[in-house]
């Protein structure tokens, strides 16, 4: 018992509880709000590039004028992917898209939707309104953007920004389908998981105890004067017991049968000694056992989200 509390005590187990303390209060403030509200692209096809110049003579043109820019048709779809549902009274700004100075908007539609809605351009905005967005609902729309060729970003998925004021609704985030894993690389993604949280766990904790302290024997000791003192021992050649005092600078060398003749309590281990570039080390170890964890699991969690979305968007 003395050995477990001397362990669970040391530097690294009160540095692990600060990490998984700041853990759990960020994940307590970030799920202040219960409502979510993701964007799914489903595609974004860059016309001009893809199509305009692929070949002679093919032109793209909107509205019977030819367009010199590229042009960008993205298929999207808004999902109500949080724990309640939105009414319309909790709507102050809806559901909006955005693009910096020198990107438009030229035209946008709702393709699909089971709940009631509308899309609206406004300025360089594309505005969707709804009634009633239960949980699980999608609005699906297309939209063309023009996009200047002298762009820095001219990828219109790196212009685009996401706003709304709902009540008790967290910021948009988005997520785009395909590219998740595939059955099998979900089962090889959880085997390795298993692996990394057994393997590298008991690795850790083997080395956090015997690296980071060392092991002292101890047991009370009475001198010839018949003053009792603790003391830490430990037996060293020829059957012969090397002591040292636990508060003085008492030091001696007795054979087996003096030490056993005059030691007063039984033996006793304690964790003595610490090694701080043990603890930096098995800091390190931690942090990418963790990061390699969190990689691990946020693919698991995307390969469900996506097979989600997509039973969700296509009904399946």
């Amino acid at each position: 018992m003395m050995y477990l509390e001397a362990m669970f005590s040391s530097p690294i187990w009160v540095l692990v509880g600060i990490i998984l303390t700041i853990i759990g209060i960020f994940l307590t403030f970030k799920s202040k709000y219960s409502g979510k509200i993701t964007f799914v692209n489903e595609q974004m096809i860059e016309l001009f590039d893809a199509v305009g110049n692929s070949l002679d003579g093919l032109a793209v043109t909107y509205n019977g004028k030819s367009i010199e820019d590229n042009l960008v048709l993205l298929n999207g779809a808004f999902i109500n992917t949080g724990k309640t549902d939105i009414a319309p009274e909790m709507v102050e700004q809806p559901i909006t898209l955005k693009l910096p100075d020198g990107y438009k908007w030229l035209t946008g539609k709702l393709v699909d939707s089971n709940i009631t809605a509308s899309l609206e351009i406004k300025d360089n905005n594309i505005e969707i309104s709804t009634g009633l967005f239960r949980c699980d609902e999608c609005i699906r729309f297309q939209a063309l953007a023009q996009i200047p060729v002298n762009s820095i970003s001219t990828k219109l998925d790196f212009a685009l920004s996401f706003s709304h004021r709902i009540t008790n609704t967290k910021t948009i985030d988005s997520m785009k389908l395909g590219g998740t894993l595939t059955g099998g690389e979900l089962i090889y993604t959880c085997l390795i998981l298993i692996s990394l949280i057994g393997g590298l766990s008991s690795k850790l904790i083997s080395y956090t105890i015997n690296n980071l302290h060392h092991t002292v024997m101890t047991t009370d000791l009475q001198h010839k004067n018949g003053t009792i003192e603790r003391v830490k021992f430990n037996f060293i050649e020829n059957s012969k017991v090397s002591i040292s005092s636990l508060g003085s600078e008492f030091e001696t060398v007795l054979t087996k049968n003096e030490f056993t003749k005059n030691k007063t309590s039984e033996t006793s281990n304690i964790l003595y000694g610490l090694d701080y570039s043990g603890i930096i080390i098995t800091t390190f170890v931690l942090m990418f056992f963790s990061l390699m964890l969190w990689l691990m699991t946020n693919r698991i969690r995307d390969y469900f989200k996506n097979k989600h979305v997509l039973k969700i968007i296509f009904k399946k």
